[in-house]
Parts: C-alpha cells; sequence; structure tokens
C-alpha cells in the first residue's frame, strides 16, 4: 500500500465539508481503505471548520494569516495550508497551481 499524500491549500472562502468530500475520493481513488479514509475526512473536518472560521474573521480585521497542519495516519499524510490575505508572488501562484492538481 502507498502512502496517500497529498497538500490542501485554503482560504477564509473555503467550503470544509466538499473540500474534506474531495480530498476522500482522491484517497479513495488512490487505493486507501474505506475505514482511513472515513478517518481522514473526518479529521479534516475536525481541522478545517475552525481554521476556516477563524480565517474569516481575521481577513474582516484585514490580517494576514499563514499557518499549516499535518494530519497523519498509517497510510495517509495531508498538509492543510491556511493562507489569508497573503500577497503571493507569480511563482508561489504557480507552484500551488501545480501542487493542487
Amino acid at each position: 500500500m502507498r502512502l496517500f499524500r497529498r497538500s490542501v491549500h485554503v482560504d477564509e472562502n473555503t467550503d470544509a465539508d466538499s473540500t474534506a468530500q474531495s480530498v476522500r475520493s482522491d484517497a479513495l481513488a488512490q487505493g486507501l481503505p474505506e475505514s482511513d479514509a472515513d478517518r481522514l475526512y473526518a479529521q479534516l473536518l475536525e481541522v478545517l471548520d475552525p481554521l476556516v472560521s477563524r480565517g474569516r474573521e481575521l481577513g474582516d480585521l484585514g490580517s494576514q494569516v499563514h499557518i499549516e497542519r499535518k494530519l497523519q495516519g498509517s497510510d495517509y499524510e495531508v498538509t492543510v495550508v491556511l493562507g489569508v490575505g497573503e500577497r503571493l508572488s507569480l511563482l508561489q501562484r504557480l507552484t500551488r497551481l501545480i501542487q493542487r492538481n
């Protein structure tokens, strides 16, 4: 079994449930057992909901925030990156675009 690895970039406008569901679907497509995919989905929601909510609050205040959280299981490793109000260079935007695909 290969280790499922993914980086998930989110901001204050991200829909936590659809993002978590998308990662779960990708994990299943990559061969992650359904029980592990369900555990990953639950962990993602547990992390994404408060991160996105806090990102909205900080974004409304005009703040800039960059937070990374790593979720690990026996068969997966997912890094969640929250960016609010960040000004990204062209190279950073291209890198993120490539990482998403």
